[in-house]
C-alpha cells in the first residue's frame, strides 16, 4: 500500500477498535463492512484478528473507499461505544478531512497533505535526548493535550509534507538563516545521543551542504511512538506494546514519505554478561531489532539502518552517505 493516507487510517482504526471493542465487536465491524477472514482460527489478539482482515482486501483498489466507509459508519452507531469516545472518533477523522451527516460518512477525500502529520502525530512530534512530558492545556472551553517545552527538547507542530529542509525547520521557528538560526544548529547538533550519530550528522549537514541547500533535514532523536508509560506496565494486547519504539536516531520528511534512520552500535545484534568486555553474538538481540524495523515498515515508515563500523572509517561513511542520498532519492 502506497498511499500515506490510507496508511496512516488503518493504523488508526486498528488501534481504536483495539482500545473500545471485543473480539465479537470487531467481527461484526468488519464482516459488516465487506471485509472476511478465515473463520476457523481463533485469533488470541485483537491485532492478529485485525490483520487478518486487513490482508482480504486490495488496498490499491477504489473498492476499498466504500468498505472503510461502512466500517467507519458501524463503529459510529454502535451501542457499546461512549458519546465522547465517538465524538472524539469523529473529530480525528473530521479533523483529516471525513465528512458526516449524522453518523453517516457522506464524503471521503483526498486528504490533504498539512492534515496526514496531524493525523500521524496529533500532538506534534518531539524530539531530542530528554523524555518528553504532556501539559494539559484549556482551549476554548475545552481540555487538550501538548507537548511541554524543555530544555533540550524540540516539537514539531506545522506540516512537514511534502519535505521538510532545514530552511523550514528555522522558518517555524521563527528563525533566520546566517543570522538568528545558529543556536539551532547547536541544538541540533548537541541532541545526537552517541558520538558516531554526532559524527553521522555532522558529516552528513557538511556532504550536502544541509543548511543552505533543498535535501532533508536528519532530525535527531525523534520521539515516534511517545507515551507516558514506562515498557514494564505495558503488555502485548495493549494499544500500548511493550515492544513499540518510543524513539529513533533521525527521522527524514521526504516527498510525503517518512524516513526512520538508526546507527546501530554492537548491542544491536551481541550481547555480553556483566563485568565481562567479550561480546557474544545474540540471535535475539538481533532479532528483536528486525522485528522492530518491521512494525515500523507496517506503520508506513521507510527504514534505513547503519552501523557504527561504518561511521569509523571515512571510505564507508562517505559511501553511507551516497547510500543514504539513492535511498530517499534527493539531489
Amino acid at each position: 500500500m502506497s498511499n500515506p493516507i490510507l496508511i496512516s487510517l488503518k493504523i488508526y482504526l486498528e488501534q481504536y477498535c483495539c482500545d473500545f471493542f471485543s473480539k465479537k465487536q470487531i467481527d461484526t465491524i468488519f464482516l459488516g463492512g465487506g471485509f472476511t477472514r478465515d473463520e476457523s482460527i481463533n485469533f488470541e489478539y485483537k491485532r492478529d484478528l485485525i490483520s487478518q482482515y486487513y490482508k482480504s482486501v486490495d488496498w490499491e483498489s477504489p473498492v476499498i473507499i466504500p468498505k472503510l466507509n461502512q466500517v467507519i459508519e458501524t463503529i459510529l452507531y454502535s451501542i457499546h461505544l461512549p458519546d465522547d469516545a465517538k465524538n472524539n472518533f469523529r473529530k480525528t477523522l473530521s479533523d483529516i478531512g471525513f465528512k458526516f451527516d449524522v453518523n453517516r460518512v457522506i464524503y471521503q477525500p483526498i486528504i490533504p497533505n498539512n492534515s496526514l502529520f496531524i493525523s500521524q502525530f496529533p500532538v506534534g512530534l518531539p524530539f531530542g535526548k530528554p523524555k518528553p512530558e504532556f501539559a494539559v492545556q484549556i482551549d476554548r472551553g475545552s481540555q487538550k493535550l501538548k507537548f511541554e517545552w524543555k530544555n533540550g527538547i524540540g516539537i514539531i507542530d506545522f506540516n512537514v509534507y511534502p519535505d521538510l529542509t532545514y530552511q523550514k525547520l528555522a522558518q517555524n521557528f521563527n528563525l533566520h538563516l546566517g543570522t538568528t538560526d545558529t543556536s539551532l544548529r547547536r541544538a541540533l547538533r548537541d541532541m545526537n545521543q552517541t558520538e558516531y550519530e554526532t559524527n553521522f550528522f555532522l558529516h552528513y549537514a557538511k556532504t550536502f551542504n544541509m543548511a543552505n541547500k533543498n535535501i532533508p533535514i536528519l532530525i535527531p532523536q525523534a520521539w515516534i511512538q511517545w507515551h507516558s508509560q514506562s515498557k514494564k506496565y505495558l503488555n502485548p494486547t495493549s494499544s500500548l506494546n511493550i515492544n513499540d519504539i518510543y524513539r529513533v536516531d533521525f527521522v527524514a520528511f521526504w516527498k510525503n514519505k517518512k524516513f526512520a534512520i538508526f546507527i546501530d552500535d554492537i548491542s544491536h545484534y551481541a550481547t555480553r554478561k556483566h563485568n565481562q568486555e567479550i561480546w557474544l553474538a545474540s540471535e535475539e538481540e538481533y532479532s528483536q531489532n528486525i522485528q522492530q524495523a518491521r512494525k515500523l515498515m507496517k506503520e508506513g515508515w521507510f527504514v534505513i539502518r547503519f552501523s557504527n563500523w561504518e561511521i569509523k572509517q571515512k571510505e564507508l561513511l562517505d559511501k553511507a552517505m551516497i547510500d543514504l542520498q539513492q535511498i530517499i532519492v534527493f539531489s
